[in-house]
């Protein structure tokens, strides 16, 4: 426990190898504990790999066990593990807290160099979107248009990625409140000024 507290990744993995040794199985509290730490260390790895072995000794996970995963998952920049371990998380009969389902949403929007992304987005949206507070939907959903615009741009691509792209920033803005909706985008240029429109 004070390892954990200090931020000492080392020495709190070398607490739970004792423990392990001495045939004591850990509470879920512990494992969260050492997976929120990797997260916080930018250990996606060794926190994936902290979960394995919990599941491994039948210790069952809790939403705690699930938010620190999904967040050491994104701290490590893995969204897709970290939307795997959401859909694990929703499969076991925990939802998301909003903050979970606020980060999950925009790293995916953010993901580089995914063809499929604008249309990956739509379905996550559907699923998780309640998970946020009413309040904070219309921002959200501005921001992920945003973050949107800015992965497509990055990653350059085609004019029918860039329609794609287009046509979710058009439904994420209408379901924002926010119109106009942005006018179907076919080159590099019409996208670049969409963006603008966005900021």
């Amino acid at each position: 426990g004070a390892c954990v507290a200090a931020d000492d990744f080392a020495a709190a993995m070398g607490v739970l190898q004792e423990m392990l040794k001495s045939s004591e199985v850990p509470e879920p509290s512990v494992f969260n504990s050492l997976i929120g730490l990797c997260g916080k260390s930018g250990e996606g790895e060794y926190a994936l790999r902290i979960f394995a072995y919990m599941k491994q000794l039948e210790v069952i996970p809790n939403s705690t066990t699930f938010r620190a995963l999904v967040a050491a998952c994104l701290n490590a920049g893995d969204s897709a593990r970290a939307e795997q371990a959401v859909h694990e998380m929703a499969a076991a009969g925990w939802e998301p807290d909003a903050e979970t389902a606020e980060s999950l949403l925009r790293a995916v929007a953010s993901r580089q160099g995914e063809v499929s992304l604008p249309g990956r987005l739509l379905p996550l949206l559907h699923r998780f979107l309640p998970c946020v507070e009413p309040a904070a939907r219309g921002p959200l959903l501005l921001r992920l248009a945003a973050d949107l615009c800015e992965a497509s741009e990055r990653c350059g691509g085609d004019a029918a990625r860039l329609d794609e792209a287009a046509r979710v920033v058009d439904a994420l803005r209408f379901q924002a409140g926010a119109p106009p909706p942005l006018a179907p985008v076919l080159d590099e240029a019409a996208f670049g000024a969409a963006l603008r429109q966005l900021h």
